[in-house]
Protein backbone atom coordinates (compact mmCIF):
# COMPACT_ATOMS: atom_id res chain seq x y z
CA UNK A 1 0.00 0.00 0.00
CA UNK A 2 1.13 3.53 -0.66
CA UNK A 3 1.54 6.07 2.10
CA UNK A 4 -0.66 6.92 5.04
CA UNK A 5 -4.36 7.53 4.77
CA UNK A 6 -5.66 8.90 8.06
CA UNK A 7 -3.16 8.98 10.94
CA UNK A 8 -4.39 9.36 14.51
CA UNK A 9 -5.08 12.87 15.75
CA UNK A 10 -1.89 13.10 17.81
CA UNK A 11 0.43 12.73 14.82
CA UNK A 12 1.05 14.97 11.85
CA UNK A 13 2.31 13.42 8.63
CA UNK A 14 2.89 15.64 5.63
CA UNK A 15 2.33 13.80 2.37
CA UNK A 16 3.52 15.22 -0.89
CA UNK A 17 2.26 14.43 -4.35
CA UNK A 18 4.24 12.10 -6.58
CA UNK A 19 6.08 13.47 -9.59
CA UNK A 20 5.02 12.39 -13.08
CA UNK A 21 7.74 9.74 -13.44
CA UNK A 22 6.70 8.00 -10.22
CA UNK A 23 2.98 8.23 -11.00
CA UNK A 24 3.52 6.54 -14.36
CA UNK A 25 5.72 3.83 -12.85
CA UNK A 26 3.27 3.03 -10.05
CA UNK A 27 0.20 3.01 -12.28
CA UNK A 28 1.89 0.95 -15.01
CA UNK A 29 3.05 -1.63 -12.46
CA UNK A 30 -0.36 -1.70 -10.80
CA UNK A 31 -2.25 -2.19 -14.07
CA UNK A 32 0.20 -4.64 -15.61
CA UNK A 33 1.01 -6.73 -12.52
CA UNK A 34 -2.02 -6.50 -10.26
CA UNK A 35 -4.54 -5.99 -13.06
CA UNK A 36 -2.73 -8.25 -15.53
CA UNK A 37 -3.54 -5.91 -18.42
CA UNK A 38 -2.60 -7.57 -21.68
CA UNK A 39 -2.40 -4.40 -23.74
CA UNK A 40 -0.90 -0.92 -23.33
CA UNK A 41 -2.33 0.93 -20.31
CA UNK A 42 -1.03 4.38 -21.33
CA UNK A 43 -4.47 5.89 -21.97
CA UNK A 44 -5.72 4.82 -18.54
CA UNK A 45 -2.53 6.01 -16.85
CA UNK A 46 -3.00 9.44 -18.41
CA UNK A 47 -6.66 9.54 -17.34
CA UNK A 48 -5.83 8.60 -13.74
CA UNK A 49 -3.06 11.19 -13.56
CA UNK A 50 -5.48 13.92 -14.68
CA UNK A 51 -7.89 12.97 -11.89
CA UNK A 52 -5.45 12.40 -9.02
CA UNK A 53 -2.80 15.12 -9.47
CA UNK A 54 -0.16 12.82 -7.99
CA UNK A 55 -1.72 12.31 -4.57
CA UNK A 56 -0.99 8.72 -3.43
CA UNK A 57 -4.31 7.97 -1.73
CA UNK A 58 -6.24 9.18 -4.78
CA UNK A 59 -4.02 7.11 -7.10
CA UNK A 60 -4.75 3.99 -5.04
CA UNK A 61 -8.46 4.64 -5.19
CA UNK A 62 -8.53 5.08 -8.97
CA UNK A 63 -6.12 2.20 -9.60
CA UNK A 64 -8.36 -0.15 -7.61
CA UNK A 65 -11.32 0.84 -9.75
CA UNK A 66 -9.24 0.30 -12.90
CA UNK A 67 -8.35 -3.21 -11.69
CA UNK A 68 -12.05 -3.97 -11.24
CA UNK A 69 -12.74 -2.75 -14.78
CA UNK A 70 -9.90 -4.88 -16.16
CA UNK A 71 -11.45 -7.95 -14.55
CA UNK A 72 -14.77 -7.09 -16.19
CA UNK A 73 -13.06 -6.67 -19.59
CA UNK A 74 -10.97 -9.88 -19.44
CA UNK A 75 -7.76 -7.92 -18.75
CA UNK A 76 -8.13 -5.74 -21.86
CA UNK A 77 -8.01 -1.97 -21.70
CA UNK A 78 -10.99 -1.43 -23.97
CA UNK A 79 -13.58 0.51 -22.00
CA UNK A 80 -13.77 4.25 -22.34
CA UNK A 81 -12.19 5.63 -19.17
CA UNK A 82 -15.05 8.09 -18.67
CA UNK A 83 -17.33 5.12 -17.98
CA UNK A 84 -14.94 3.86 -15.33
CA UNK A 85 -14.73 7.23 -13.63
CA UNK A 86 -18.49 7.77 -13.38
CA UNK A 87 -18.84 5.59 -10.30
CA UNK A 88 -15.64 6.90 -8.75
CA UNK A 89 -16.66 10.56 -9.01
CA UNK A 90 -20.03 9.79 -7.44
CA UNK A 91 -18.27 8.01 -4.56
CA UNK A 92 -15.88 10.92 -4.01
CA UNK A 93 -18.73 13.40 -4.00
CA UNK A 94 -20.54 11.31 -1.41
CA UNK A 95 -17.43 11.10 0.80
CA UNK A 96 -16.92 14.88 0.64
CA UNK A 97 -20.55 15.53 1.56
CA UNK A 98 -20.22 13.18 4.56
CA UNK A 99 -17.14 15.03 5.79
CA UNK A 100 -18.89 18.39 5.40
CA UNK A 101 -21.93 17.20 7.37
Amino acid sequence: MLGISHPSGKYFVELRHLDEKHQIAILRDWLMKEGQAINDPSSWIEAVMKETHGWPQHIISYADQAIDQLKTDQNMITTDWAQCLTGKRAGCKSEVLQVID
